[in-house]
């Protein structure tokens, strides 16, 4: 194997990316905040005139933010290893340097003042589970807790292609994100089975019907929610589409 050729094993940069969308997440949330501070809203740079030469540069912010993200969540202890500069290099569709990704990475860190960590939606969702015996409870059929964190973990990444999700603490994009989760896990489960959270049959199966039902039942594991993260009001749509007035 040539000595730049990128692995693949279990705890490399491709093992990361595909299973942890902690790091994907906040690789994006940094990118995000990058680009908001320093650049005008849906605007490029005004001084920078050539499209590749702004391709390159976006590039390289993206590839170091990835870098910061999995410096801060990933550990290098046996029987992982650390990951070596090319593995990120690699990402890049043109030429990136050592001295180029070290660079983007300085400048990440003096855009964002060095707050690169804080709480992230893992975290939230851990406290989540373990402060809320209610949502263990509406939760506790095969998979119905993993279901919701993926669904919600899904919500999150896509969210972070539009530009108002920096409005919105993390906190409050994450409890949006695990309520729009149950529903949807709820709703499957209801759909399927043909009976809602009490067990009484359902007439219906359409998605309003499913939806609704879901909805009823997981209506007390939502005000805890709101509860255990101190936010007020949580507006939640299929599509999951934050209100102003969250």
């Amino acid at each position: 194997m040539d000595e730049n050729e990128t692995s693949y094993t279990p705890g490399d940069l491709y093992d990361i990316l595909a299973t942890s969308p902690e790091v994907r997440f906040h690789a994006g949330h940094l990118f995000a905040r990058y680009f908001s501070l320093v650049c005008a809203p849906s605007s490029p740079p005004r001084d920078v005139e050539d499209p590749e030469a702004l391709e390159a540069v976006t590039w390289d912010i993206a590839v170091a933010c990835l870098a910061l993200s999995v410096k801060f969540h990933r550990d290098v202890l046996y029987p992982l290893d650390v990951l070596y500069a090319h593995e990120y290099i690699d990402l890049a569709p043109h030429t990136l340097t050592f001295d180029d990704l070290e660079n983007a990475q300085r400048d990440v860190l003096e855009a964002l003042a060095f707050r690169v960590g804080s709480a992230t939606p893992g975290a939230f969702m851990s406290e989540l589970w373990a402060s809320l015996a209610t949502l263990r409870r509406l939760l506790s059929f095969d998979s119905g807790w993993a279901d919701v964190q993926e669904t919600a973990w899904g919500i999150l990444c896509e969210a972070l292609q539009r530009a108002e999700v920096l409005r919105y603490p993390v906190s409050l994009l994450t409890a949006a994100a695990v309520i729009e989760g149950i529903l949807q896990v709820l709703a499957r489960k209801f759909k399927l089975e043909g009976v809602d959270g009490r067990g009484r049959a359902l007439k219906k199966r359409d998605e309003k019907t499913v939806r609704k039902a879901a909805a009823k039942a997981s209506l007390g594991v939502r005000l805890d929610v709101q509860e255990v993260l101190r936010i007020e009001k949580v507006c939640v749509s299929l599509t999951w589409t934050p209100s102003p007035d969250l």
